[in-house]
């Protein structure tokens, strides 16, 4: 304790004033560095595996022939937003296992920054932090934030849609709204868990507005769900969905 107070004295109070202010912002930038260095170093010490592999065939064949396929030449859309991510890396930095991974690295170092905003927004920003400090050292999150597949870029969509829908239920903005279309419909491209989303948000914001009877914003909460399923439609079909 005599050291800390110590070094205390030693610094300016400029600068104690500037840490105890911004100490959040402090922590949360050291949370990132560190959750980026961490899967930077699991991304090179650990091989590639099958799973990885049927993703990094397609993304090779999209940017080599311009069609997603797989080896034996069957298309393959599955995940496609993400598949396209990885074509770009492999297209822009080669084909090492850090480029090929640089998609998942950043969504997932991302991902961090996106909890502690999720925390803040919903009780305050020491929960933000408790949350993002989760997902920075979380093994589960390190494992999945580093591999050649779309969950990563999922969870980080999902995340997305769900604090717009809790923005739009506060304060409907034309930004939040057309955004969130965007999210939604790029998620449902992703995987298939993100069919929730549309019904998600529609029965949250319907149950929000009820309450005030606004028929406008009534009407704008239909406008996300509504591009996610025309999304879809042209994107591939209603097959699973239905499922």
């Amino acid at each position: 304790m005599n050291a800390v107070n110590s070094f205390e004295d030693k610094l300016p109070d400029k600068v104690l004033y500037y840490l105890e202010k911004h100490w959040q912002k402090i922590f949360l930038t050291l949370l990132l560095v560190s959750g980026l260095a961490l899967r930077v170093l699991l991304a090179e010490k650990i091989p590639l595996w099958n799973d990885e592999a049927v993703t990094a065939n397609v993304a090779r064949s999209l940017s080599e022939n311009g069609m997603p396929a797989l080896p034996s030449g069957k298309e393959y859309w599955r995940g496609f937003p993400y598949v396209l991510l990885v074509s770009i890396s492999e297209r822009v930095f080669g084909h090492g296992d850090i480029a090929t991974r640089l998609p998942s690295i950043l969504i997932g170092t991302g991902t961090i920054a996106l909890t502690y905003i999720g925390g803040k927004e919903l009780f305050n920003q020491n929960t933000g932090l408790v949350a993002a400090s989760i997902v920075t050292f979380l093994p589960w999150q390190l494992a999945w934030g580093i591999q050649v597949r779309m969950y990563v870029m999922l969870q980080f969509l999902y995340l997305t849609s769900v604090i717009l829908i809790y923005r739009i239920g506060e304060k409907a903005k034309a930004r939040d709204i057309l955004l969130l279309a965007l999210t939604i419909s790029i998620g449902m491209a992703t995987h298939r868990t993100a069919y929730i989303l549309p019904v998600i948000a529609a029965g949250y914001l319907l149950g929000v507005n009820m309450r005030s009877l606004n028929l406008r914003k009534l009407l704008l909460v239909f406008v996300p769900a509504a591009a996610a399923f025309i999304t879809q439609l042209a994107y591939e079909n209603y097959v699973d969905l239905l499922n």
